[in-house]
């Protein structure tokens, strides 16, 4: 109930393209004092602004965000994996990736992205042939396919314009958290 809702705040950010859940609550075996991990794909040159944008519109609506190093973070929000639609290929492929390729649970997709990045990560059938025929075909389902709103051109300018500063300042803040992550421009 809580992704759902943050995934119903997040989405107007015209620059979201895909919210999914991931980790242990997609796989249904979530713990009580686990958090929520989200999935979040956005619009190409637009991840770092678009990620400073979600942080803040959630604070706004009470939704609580998992912070580097919290002790308990249970039913928090963990926006722990971001990349844009020109960064879907997931890198590592072996078995364990491709099982979290296929785990995700798509709670909002504008323009079939979810089907761009089953498409972008075909590579997980050598794993699993039936899981990913059963998730491309429920990628054409109309569940997932939320808006169709194009991303304005006046908000993608906006986004574009202040993108170089909003990564910036976050690589300045992750600097010293972080540990395995890969960080990039998208």
């Amino acid at each position: 109930a809580k992704a759902i809702k943050a995934a119903r705040v997040l989405q107007h950010i015209p620059s979201i393209e895909m919210i999914a859940i991931s980790g242990a609550l997609a796989m249904g075996n979530a713990k009580k004092e686990d958090d929520i991990d989200l999935f979040i794909v956005t619009s190409v040159d637009c991840l770092w602004m678009t990620r400073l944008v979600s942080y803040v519109l959630l604070r706004l609506a009470g939704i609580k965000v998992r912070r580097v190093g919290e002790g308990n973070p249970r039913d928090k929000l963990c926006l722990n994996l971001w990349v844009d639609t020109n960064h879907l290929v997931v890198p590592t492929r072996d078995i364990y990736s491709a099982h979290e390729v296929l785990q995700v649970k798509v709670l909002f997709d504008r323009g079939r992205t979810y089907e761009k990045f089953l498409r972008s990560n075909s590579w997980v059938a050598q794993f699993f042939p039936v899981g990913f025929d059963k998730a491309r075909l429920a990628s054409n389902s109309k569940q997932y396919q939320n808006s169709k709103l194009k991303f304005p051109k006046l908000a993608a300018v906006f986004l574009r314009i202040f993108e170089t500063p909003a990564r910036l300042l976050q690589w300045q803040y992750m600097r010293n958290k972080k540990t395995r992550e890969k960080v990039g421009r998208g």
